[in-house]
């Protein structure tokens, strides 16, 4: 067996799931957006000044730069994320999440990916527990795919698909 590590979603349908151990791939937003990224440069950036000179000190104006950044490094900070027959794995700076298929309860549909949940039913945790898959934009059939490859009988029931 190999492992596929992709840089592009469209590569994945030249990937076999059933060949390979897990494939992973990146997701860039502040590539795909460079706008967006601009705009939370120049706030961190005036969060400093703001903080150097209400405050005369840029210790505090540090401060201020290092949390609006930190509350916005999902958005700036490279993204990976893996599925392979153990589970799926998101990771991002410092946070990393992983699940084993045998704890995966519901897989939620959202409009840029899935999320992976060990709670059953409509409950407010569900947002904040489990695994989130991003893909790029019309690479939802290859992530289907993959779901289904590795995640077994159990979880190939949970993928709400309109094929």
């Amino acid at each position: 067996m190999t492992n596929q590590t992709l840089s592009d979603a469209a590569q994945v349908a030249f990937c076999d799931p059933a060949e390979v151990d897990f494939v992973r791939w990146e997701y860039r937003p502040r590539t795909s957006e460079p706008r967006k990224f601009s705009i939370i440069m120049v706030f961190a950036g005036l969060a400093f000044l703001g903080g150097l000179l209400l405050f005369k000190s840029v210790l505090i104006g540090a401060l201020g730069s290092v949390m609006l950044l930190g509350g916005t490094a999902e958005f700036w900070q490279k993204q990976t994320f893996e599925i392979s027959k153990k589970g799926v794995k998101s990771s991002s700076g410092l946070s990393a999440y992983e699940m084993e298929w045998k704890n995966v309860r519901q897989i939620i549909t959202k409009s840029n990916g899935y999320r992976f949940s060990p709670i059953l039913g409509n409950s407010r945790l569900v947002e904040f527990r489990g695994v989130f898959l991003k893909w790029e934009a019309g690479g939802e059939a290859e992530l289907i795919k993959l779901i289904k490859t590795y995640g077994g009988d159990d979880v190939r029931a949970m993928v709400q698909t309109t094929e």
